[in-house]
């Protein structure tokens, strides 16, 4: 055999290679839909954010995904769509009816806005856990609803 037809041989393989991983890699992410329902102020925007562990859930800076704001207008519900790796994952959102980027507090630093988490976990006097909000993003696509709800 010549070197011609050995670097063709190689070239080929390679190509193959290639394009196994490419499409390995492709089918290693999903997409998670979000509604989140229960907007009871027309205007603002809901701000979502994705999380991707334990110590950066409700961490304002840690943030695995941010999607931008989605303008609610009179609507009672938005929808959001991500591509994430396959991986286990916390939603968290609130409505920013005056758009100015950050969730309200009162004095107490209790939220005055509209806010919910993944899986809707019933808690009122704690901030809710990743375990209690987890989205496991594994197997197929992921569709979860968050329901918006004041304290």
């Amino acid at each position: 055999m010549n070197y011609i037809g050995i670097v063709q041989k190689l070239m080929i393989v390679c190509v193959i290679f290639c394009f196994s991983f490419q499409m390995n890699a492709q089918s290693t992410t999903h997409k998670l839909y979000v509604k989140v329902n229960n907007i009871k102020e027309p205007g603002g925007s809901v701000r979502l954010v994705i999380y991707d562990t334990p110590e950066s859930f409700l961490v304002k800076k840690k943030v695995y995904k941010y999607t931008q704001a989605i303008p609610v207008g009179n609507s009672s519900e938005v929808n959001f769509e991500f591509d994430l790796p396959v991986g286990v994952y916390a939603a968290g959102c609130y409505h920013d009816v005056n758009d100015d980027h950050h969730m309200d507090v009162n004095y107490l630093g209790i939220p005055t806005e509209a806010y919910g988490v993944s899986n809707n976990p019933k808690v009122k006097w704690r901030k809710p856990t990743f375990q209690e909000a987890m989205v496991d993003v594994k197997k197929s696509d992921a569709r979860i609803t968050i329901v918006l709800k004041k304290w």
